[in-house]
């Protein structure tokens, strides 16, 4: 049994009968993922300190190179965010250990790359929190353009709050699990400026957001 169908390949190269794999993926609360709206939604924004009219584009994972919050960065320059108008949450723990990454060099240079830009007030870094499906919630769009996954499990929990998602077209996370064009948008992040105009454009549409959220979950 493997999470996603991504780990099929190689053991099926070793002489696994095809009909012997079976993928089970990750479950998720549905009931404490879930969208909500109207006032409920501008109590959650007040309490997380995200602007009511806010454009809020969220990111959940550890703040590491193989979950690619670099290329969250080349996207959110190149869409050219307005601080008033548009916010960039990074979601997650920046202090794991991990053994492929220079987990602190890496975090380093994205805070330096914050302080210098014009646009760095516009990203906020929550490190680690006890409350992900608020953030979740309280967003627009969900973006994840991770380098490696197996499943990217927080993508589902991003669609069982009702956002859109924007991910990399990796095994277990794009055709595997996003609708492309219904629930959401396989995305290239080599192309940051592509990327970045398909966000505009997903946050500038509201009734085509509450289409994509409303198939996503």
């Amino acid at each position: 049994m493997a999470i996603s169908d991504a780990f099929r390949a190689p053991y099926l190269a070793q002489g696994l009968p095809p009909q012997r794999f079976q993928v089970i993926p990750t479950g998720v609360d549905c009931s404490l993922y879930s969208p909500v709206t109207g006032d409920e939604r501008r109590r959650l924004r007040a309490r997380l300190n995200i602007p009511e009219q806010a454009l809020a584009v969220v990111f959940v994972g550890g703040i590491r190179w193989r979950k690619g919050v670099d290329r969250l960065l080349d996207v959110w320059e190149a869409l050219r965010p307005e601080r008033s108008r548009h916010l960039l949450l990074l979601v997650g723990p920046h202090d794991l250990i991990d053994d492929q990454d220079d987990v602190a060099g890496y975090v380093s240079s994205l805070r330096d790359r914050l302080a210098k830009s014009s646009w760095g007030g516009s990203v906020r870094m929550t490190g680690r929190v006890d409350n992900v499906h608020e953030y979740l919630q309280a967003a627009d769009l969900f973006l994840f353009l991770s380098r490696k996954e197996g499943l990217g499990n927080v993508i589902i929990e991003a669609m069982a709050c009702g956002l859109p998602c924007l991910v990399s077209p990796l095994d277990g996370i794009a055709s595997e699990l996003i609708d492309a064009g219904r629930s959401g948008l396989i995305v290239d992040p080599d192309h940051p400026e592509i990327v970045a105009a398909e966000v505009r454009r997903v946050l500038g549409d509201q009734e085509e957001r509450r289409r994509m959220g409303q198939r996503a979950r």
